[in-house]
């Protein structure tokens, strides 16, 4: 996903922005460029057809000068036609000296062609130029010629064609060379803005940007990471917390072993896998006899250590087969995964039962014993859900604690 698709609505996307920008400065530079080409050029037409109007006309003014003095009008016509269709004169009128007309010549303007090159002259050229025919000091007629523009625009259109492909050749290349700023630009900014939409969403704080070589885009680059680095320091330890605050959760903070609500977890985990695999597991409920009497004769300091030789020992009983619990108080539970049959859980018992038997250390080198009222249920032929299990082995615990002989603890 770029940028672009990311964009809130009725936003434009920079690279866009820049293509739009470009191509108006483009398209100005051309406009002002052919604004001044035709200005130009249309100057430039209508000087020299102005000083071709008047070289053609002192022209023939010298050569229709014998002509007009005599009054020879078919040689005056045949003067003017010369020099006519040589070029450069739209048009070519001989006059006396009292102003009526000897002769004139026009040129054929024929076809489309010719049309459109006599509009263009007559939108071009300036004002006809007249040069007097003179004989002894004495003007005895007068040359007016109208200027031609059909060879000059010929040339303009030539030069229009060839500045027109230049104009083009110009617009490609500007394109090409926006095109390549535009690229320069924006895909680091597409970058950056891929990054900081993969940290946010993804969570992907190991991800940097890149250098781009342009100075501003690399200052953003190196704060943006500088900020994503500080911004995975604190995800790493906000997930370490977490952790740990989830291990609190479910362990017993006195004796390290993992409480109810683990055992909860665990227990549906080792259901689910029984019941697809057809096999059977068991959970012993334990609660630790005479605990009340240890806290009220030693206090409480003492009671937690024993505690704590209680979980020691319970994990040193089970070994790999299980896993220990503490529920709180003196009251312990232990899951056995692998099999539920009666020997097997038996044989654990009764090693819970001796580890149970040792004496306890206590305060001032006094030793006391304490023994444990264990009860068990195995699944399915208990029960199919933990609350289950832990109800029928809480109750075969208190069965056992009910038959256990009222022994006061011994001090040594």
């Amino acid at each position: 996903m770029n940028l672009a698709e990311r964009a809130p609505a009725g936003s434009l996307p920079l690279r866009q922005m820049l293509a739009r920008g470009h191509f108006r400065l483009v398209i100005l530079a051309v406009l002002l460029a052919a604004v001044t080409l035709t200005v130009s050029g249309v100057v430039l037409i209508r000087s020299h057809a102005a000083a071709n109007a008047a070289l053609t006309a002192r022209t023939v003014s010298y050569a229709v000068e014998p002509a007009v003095l005599f009054g020879d009008t078919e040689a005056i016509d045949e003067a003017i036609e010369t020099v006519g269709k040589t070029g450069g004169a739209d048009r070519i009128a001989v006059i006396d000296a009292q102003g009526n007309p000897l002769a004139v010549w026009e040129t054929d303007h024929d076809g489309l062609t010719g049309s459109i090159e006599a509009l263009a002259s007559g939108a071009l050229r300036g004002p006809a130029e007249v040069v007097p025919v003179t004989s002894g000091g004495r003007r005895i007629g007068s040359v007016i010629v109208r200027s031609s523009l059909a060879d000059m625009l010929r040339y303009a259109t030539t030069g229009f064609v060839i500045a027109l492909c230049c104009l083009g050749l110009t617009i490609i290349a500007t394109r090409v060379l926006a095109r390549r700023l535009e690229e320069a630009v924006v895909v680091p900014l597409e970058h950056v803005g891929e990054i900081a939409h993969a940290v946010r969403a993804d969570r992907t704080f190991g991800r940097r940007v890149t250098v781009s070589g342009i100075a501003e885009i690399d200052r953003l680059a190196r704060d943006f990471n500088a900020l994503l680095a500080e911004l995975q320091s604190w995800h790493e330890a906000l997930l370490s917390e977490n952790v740990e605050l989830a291990r609190r959760a479910e362990h017993d903070a006195l004796t390290g072993l993992a409480g109810r609500r683990r055992f909860e977890r665990d227990s549906e985990k080792i259901i689910e896998r029984a019941r697809c695999d057809g096999t059977s597991f068991a959970v012993l409920y334990l609660d630790c006899n005479d605990f009340k009497e240890v806290n009220d004769d030693f206090g409480h300091d003492v009671g937690d250590m024993v505690l704590c030789a209680i979980a020691d020992r319970l994990q040193n009983s089970v070994g790999d087969c299980g896993h220990v619990y503490r529920f709180g108080g003196d009251e312990f539970a232990v899951v056995l995964p692998q099999t539920g049959e009666d020997t097997f859980v038996d044989g654990i018992c009764e090693s819970i039962r001796k580890a149970m038997a040792e004496p306890f250390t206590l305060a001032l080198r006094k030793e006391r014993q304490l023994s444990v009222s264990l009860g068990r249920a195995v699944y399915p032929r208990d029960g199919e859900s933990w609350r289950e299990l832990l109800r029928v082995a809480d109750r075969r615990m208190y069965q056992e604690k009910r038959n256990v002989p009222s022994d006061p603890a011994s001090a040594r």
